[in-house]
């Protein structure tokens, strides 16, 4: 392997498409920017990088390897994106070595393919036709969704699946060659973080979508506040839905509940570590949910709606505890349980932290090196 990788750095390239969901500028809105820096990082030990992303703002010093972005980009949504796919097939003919793209929904990557003549890995991190579908809003991604990610998929030689759920359904499906490579927890930063466990303190971090169940959150938090009037409860992230759940929390009038907005990938692994408990309450599904993962690298005691994405990674009474998804009443009994039982809150967390071990960044990044290495050694043998 380290012959094939010596090789590959000193004329292999690995293009990287972002999607528009994934622009650099929303990775860095959301704190995820370093985290996704660092993988870059090590994918330049061993190619040299080159990203395109729907972005009007050069991020090259940033990241520490060469960015496109676009010149110009419209806000209107769906003529942005219109604008976006369209300027990638233009871009095409530069494009060299292996192209890895994030996301699913790339609708020109056959043409890109096909100007480009490279070996192509798309990633499959979660159902995006399935989940355009579950969230029953009539819009173009409703309907367009499972075109979409036909056209996005069709051109790959291999696709990066998740989940053994997702690399089913992509093989069954589409009929697709896949490599399972879950999310990874970067252990080694974690390591540097001290432990300051609050008994009192229930956290959530990730978007404010409605899918995600934050709503249901608070209203079990209304009724945990009853019998545990010192428990606090911190929710992490940015998203559409903030304003209308900052008036919940005033409507209701539960205290001890603070938005912390976006913050660093760095600062939610802190408030990981200080959390008694982490919630996701997600109604519809996840992929591979990176912040329950981290959460349980954390060390902390977890309560995941049981949809799948959550139920393939929490053994219920083992790493977690599984509650049906928007059920109040079996969230706010979980939660209680946990903050008056200490015991079972170390028992959960020590388990769910070492079941986080299989996806530790070396492990998962360097199974994912060989496989992009074995494309540019076939790519150039082919050449």
């Amino acid at each position: 392997m380290s012959q094939q990788v010596s090789d590959c750095r000193k004329a292999g390239i690995l293009t990287i498409i972002q999607s528009t969901h994934a622009s650099l500028g929303g990775l860095k809105k959301v704190g995820l920017l370093e985290r996704h820096r660092r993988l870059l990082r090590e994918y330049s030990k061993n190619f040299d990088v080159v990203v395109y992303s729907s972005d009007t703002t050069d991020y090259s010093q940033e990241l520490g390897v060469e960015h496109h972005p676009m010149p110009w980009l419209p806000k209107a949504f769906g003529l942005r994106h219109a604008i976006y796919y369209l300027w990638l097939i233009l871009q095409a003919c530069k494009m060299k070595g292996v192209i890895k793209v994030f996301g699913s929904n790339i609708p020109t990557l056959p043409i890109v393919k096909l100007l480009s003549s490279s070996k192509m890995m798309v990633t499959y991190q979660w159902g995006y036709a399935e989940q355009s579908r579950l969230c029953k809003k009539r819009d173009l991604r409703y309907w367009l969704g499972r075109p979409l990610e036909w056209l996005a998929l069709r051109p790959a030689d291999i696709v990066s699946v998740t989940t053994k759920r997702l690399e089913a359904y992509v093989e069954e499906t589409y009929r697709k060659k896949t490599i399972l490579l879950p999310n990874w927890v970067d252990f080694e930063q974690i390591k540097k973080i001290p432990l300051s466990r609050n008994k009192e303190l229930v956290l959530y971090a990730g978007r404010l979508h409605k899918i995600k169940g934050v709503d249901y959150l608070i209203k079990a938090f209304s009724i945990v506040k009853e019998a545990h009037p010192k428990a606090k409860l911190i929710i992490c992230g940015t998203g559409k839905e903030i304003g209308k759940l900052q008036r919940m929390v005033q409507e209701l009038g539960v205290r001890d509940v603070e938005f912390t907005g976006s913050v660093p990938n760095k600062q939610v692994l802190a408030l990981m570590k200080s959390a008694a408990i982490f919630v996701l309450p997600t109604v519809t599904m996840e992929g591979h949910p990176k912040a329950l993962i981290e959460a349980m690298a954390c060390g902390a005691s977890c309560v995941v709606s049981d949809v799948p994405g959550n139920e393939d990674i929490i053994v219920n009474g083992h790493t977690g505890i599984l509650v049906p998804a928007s059920n109040i009443n079996a969230l706010s009994n979980a939660l209680e349980i946990l903050l008056a039982n200490q015991s079972l809150r170390d028992r959960l967390g020590q388990a769910a932290q070492l079941e986080a071990y299989k996806y530790s960044f070396s492990r998962i990044v360097s199974r994912e090196i060989r496989v992009l290495t074995a494309l540019c050694n076939t790519r150039q043998s082919n050449g």
